[in-house]
Formats: C-alpha cells, structure tokens, sequence
C-alpha cells in the first residue's frame, strides 16, 4: 500500500453504510443494535463533531475510530481496519488523529474564549458571544477542562460572564425608572396634583449611572416634558392668584371700598356731634349788652341756661 493514497479525515454520517459495513467484515466485531445504528452513530457524530475519523484508501473506507467523550472523559470505540491493508500503521494514525482533535477542541475552546471583549468593554449585545462559549466548554470532558482550568482560560470566562449578569441588573433597573417615567399622565393630561410623581421619577432617573441613563433616553425626554409641563402649570397658577393693574373692574371695586369707608367715617362724625354741643352768643338790644353762654346737654327735648349778663345804661 503506498501512503500517500492513504487520506485521515473527521467522519460523518454519509460515512456510515461503508464503515458499517466494514464492521460486519471484522470477525468478532461487537455491534449494538441501538448505539451502533445510523441513528445513534448520527447522534454521537452530532455530540462529537471532529473527533471520529475514517482512513480512505483508493477511494474507499479502509478504517475508522469513533471517538468522543460525555463531558467527563474522552474514549476510542469500534477501531478497525479492513484486514488487507492491516500492518501499514493505519490504527496508530486513527488513533493520533483523534488526539489532535481533542486537543484541537480544548483549544478552540480557548481562542473563543480569549476573543471575548475586555470586562470593560461588554455589552449586552455580547451576551450571546458569552453564552456560547460557556456552552463550548462544558462540552469539553474533564481533562481538556482541567487543562483551560490550570491555563486561567476559564477565569476570563467567569468574568466575562459576571460583567454580562451585572449589564442584565442594570438593564432591568433602568427599565424600571423608564416604566415608572411611562406611567405619568401624559403631558395634555398632567395636574398639579401630578407634581410629586413626576419629581419622585426624577429623583429614580438621576439615581442611575450614565450608562443606565443611555439605556433610556426616550424616557429621558418625556421625563423633561412633563417637568416643563408641571412648572407651566405652576406659573399660571400664580399669575392667576395675583390681581391684574389694567382690569378696571378691580379698580373700580377698590374705588367703591375707598368710598365705603369714607361715608361710614361722616356718619360717625355726625353722631358725635349730635350728641352734645357748646353754644356762644351775644344779643344786642338798645343801649343794652348782653353776654351769654348757654350750655345744652342731652338732647333738643331739655335744657338748662345760664346766664351771666352786665347792664349799663
């Protein structure tokens, strides 16, 4: 047999009527009826994409190795060589082949892991990229864990998937201040009674950091109209409580309240005057001088004179 017709490559299920039936030609061969059908030979391919290899000779399947692992430990299965062409190393390269490729697995694990972006760089869109190395690694089996372990592989995916989990908390806060913003009347609709609930949003809104913030800029902007909104409300309000210099008819009721107060002090003015009173005459009659002073007390129904005169003649 000349080697460099001998060709190593992954198995797959269109490979399975030849290696199949090579196994029937091995004597002694033990074969499964479940495990070993297409169906569970389809299976364990899909569960161990590049890890089973065929050795082809002169265009056809001369040998084949199944190999894979359940995430714990890796194993060979149902290694075979057609008998004619036994005895020219094609076992042994099966057998190399599948090594490579675990250990080609553990290091593709690797690079996927080590592309990640820097903790300091994640975003919630790189959920996904963690998510699928996390799966790449737990279809590792134990040793090639073990190996990505030792080599701290795994710790830069244990951060990554922290940061990730602390993006998603975030995420969800913010969510949560952009609801309670949402659930504000809408602007046409807002009150005053409306002010402690849109300053209570404020308050949750400015508790964020810049990157929660960037999460919910829309909410942002309807926070700002409906705080515009409540100090318009405010102001009118104001406006109204205070009186107006050009109304007239405000004027003219300050005029009728100054008049009003006029005529109630004319009225008492006079009621004191009527009260009581002090009288001074004098009466001249002929050659004769009188000087009087009479003094009333009471009303007009009685009264008392006195009166002190000089006569000269």
């Amino acid at each position: 047999m000349n080697d460099t017709n001998l060709t190593i490559r992954p198995m797959t299920i269109d490979d399975f009527e030849q290696v199949h039936s090579l196994w029937m030609e091995i004597h002694g061969f033990g074969i499964r009826s479940i495990d070993d059908s297409k169906e569970g030979v389809e299976r364990f391919i899909r569960r161990n994409p590049t890890t089973s290899m065929v050795a082809v000779c002169d265009g056809k399947i001369v040998g084949a190795i199944l190999c894979g692992h359940d995430g714990r430990r890796a194993g060979l299965y149902h290694v075979c060589v057609q008998e004619n062409y036994r005895k020219h190393g094609i076992g042994q390269k099966l057998v190399e082949r599948c090594l490579e490729a675990l250990k080609a697995e553990a290091e593709a694990v690797t690079k996927q892991i080590q592309e990640l972006p820097a903790v300091g760089d994640l975003k919630l869109e790189d959920a996904e990229k963690v998510s699928l190395a996390r799966s790449a690694y737990d279809a590792l089996n134990a040793d090639q864990k073990r190996q990505l372990t030792e080599s701290g592989v795994v710790d830069t995916l244990l951060t990554a998937e922290n940061q990730i989990s602390l993006l998603e908390r975030e995420k969800e806060e913010a969510e949560k201040v952009a609801q309670q913003i949402n659930s504000l009347p809408e602007v046409k609709e807002l009150k005053l009674a409306d002010k402690t609930a849109v300053e209570q949003a404020r308050k949750a809104y400015d508790a964020l950091s810049e990157s929660q913030k960037a999460m919910i800029k829309d909410a942002k902007t309807a926070l700002e109209e409906r705080e515009a909104e409540i100090k318009r409300l405010e102001e009118l309000a104001n406006n109204t409580d205070k009186p107006d210099p050009g109304n007239k008819d405000d004027n003219k009721k300050d005029d009728n309240k100054d008049n009003n107060k006029d005529n109630n002090t004319s009225t008492t003015d006079k009621n004191n005057n009527k009260g009581s009173g002090t009288t001074t005459g004098t009466t001249n009659k002929g050659s004769n001088t009188t000087t009087g002073t009479a003094t009333n007390k009471g009303t007009q129904s009685g009264s008392t004179n006195k009166t002190t005169g000089t006569q000269a003649q």
